[in-house]
């Protein structure tokens, strides 16, 4: 089970790297998740001073991004 931010997104794996997302909104739920997340890296990166932390921050989203779009 992987929860993104606190939101109510619950992930199930099943088989490997097919995630269906539980509950009744679950396509709206994950593009809006996405689009946090994508906004978050964007904001991060245009960030004036990049530290190590924020990299990494970001590096962690994008595997969040990866792992809920496929």
């Amino acid at each position: 089970m992987l929860r993104l931010h606190g939101r109510q997104a619950f992930i199930t794996w099943r088989r490997g790297r097919r995630a269906a997302v539980v509950g009744a909104a679950g396509a709206a739920r994950v593009r809006h998740i996405c689009e946090g997340i994508s906004r978050e890296i964007r904001a991060n990166e245009s960030a004036p001073v990049r530290t190590s932390r924020a990299a990494n921050r970001n590096k962690r989203r994008r595997a969040e991004l990866t792992i809920l779009l496929k």
